[in-house]
């Protein structure tokens, strides 16, 4: 089995952090900012440029080059607009990465 880097699709409040700080000391790939594409991170410039164009193909060219390098990804699926997350799952499923998505069964607990 070969190594891959990870992206972890979650919610917020279901202990995203804590999982993505602990794959990322065992990983042989670099993990980049949590959340990379809420508005004020790293990679923001996509979702604000979505937002005005709605162009998906310049999305889609956008994703690509981010994860060119192959990179551990936190993605609060809440937080960035699904065309954005439909297509961050695809390109990464495409790149062979581990995908894992962390819910949380109790609704209320986890806005609480």
């Amino acid at each position: 089995m070969h190594a891959k880097p990870h992206i972890i699709l979650t919610q917020r409040r279901t202990g995203g952090t804590s999982l993505t700080a602990f794959l990322g000391e065992i990983s042989h790939f670099p993990t980049c900012q949590h959340e990379p594409l809420n508005k004020t991170r790293i990679w923001k410039h996509i979702g604000l440029r979505y937002a005005e164009t709605g162009d998906e193909a310049e999305m889609r060219a956008a994703l690509a080059e981010v994860l060119e390098p192959r990179q551990n990804i936190k993605h609060c699926v809440e937080l960035c607009h699904p065309a954005i997350t439909r297509e961050l799952i695809a390109q990464t499923a495409a790149r062979d990465y581990q995908i894992l998505v962390l819910t949380r069964r109790d609704e209320v607990s986890r806005q609480i």
